[in-house]
C-alpha cells in the first residue's frame, strides 16, 4: 500500500503498539510523509487492527483539518515510532479521511533533527 511513489519528504517509519504490561499488541513499516505543519502523527483508520486496537476503546483527541473538512475528535493513542535506529514515543491519532501516513511534530521533532538533501534523495538526523 505505501512504499513507490511516496511523495516528498518522506521517510520509513516501524511503528509498535504496547500495552501497559509492555507487551507488544502489532506493529508495522510504513511509508510516512514528513509533515512539519502538523502537531501529530496521523495513521489511516484501517491499520488499528493491524496494532489489536479499537477505536471504541481509545480515548478521542480533537485533531485540526489536516485533511479537510471542520474539526474533529479522533481516536488516538501513544506508539513507538523506530526512526533512524530510535525509538520515539509519538502521539498517533486514526482518521477515515487519511490518504497516508503523516509524520507529526509531537515526540518527533521534540527527538530528532531531521533534514533532506532533495537533489540527492538523502534524509540525515541527529538525536
Amino acid at each position: 500500500m505505501f512504499g513507490a511513489g511516496l511523495p516528498e519528504p518522506a521517510i520509513y517509519v516501524q511503528f509498535a503498539a504496547i500495552d501497559a504490561a509492555g507487551r507488544l499488541l502489532g506493529h508495522k513499516r510504513l511509508g510516512c510523509l514528513v509533515d512539519s505543519g502538523s502537531d501529530c502523527t496521523f495513521l489511516p483508520a484501517s491499520l488499528l487492527r493491524v496494532f489489536n486496537l479499537s477505536a471504541d476503546d481509545l480515548p478521542k483527541e480533537e485533531a485540526g483539518n489536516a485533511f479537510g473538512g471542520e474539526k474533529i475528535r479522533l481516536p488516538a493513542t501513544h506508539l513507538i515510532a523506530h526512526i533512524f535506529g530510535k525509538g520515539i514515543e509519538v502521539m498517533a491519532l486514526f482518521s477515515e479521511n487519511c490518504p497516508m501516513p503523516l509524520l507529526g511534530r509531537m515526540g518527533v521533532f521534540d527527538s530528532l533533527n531531521i533534514a533532506f538533501i532533495r537533489n540527492e534523495s538523502v534524509c540525515f538526523s541527529v538525536a
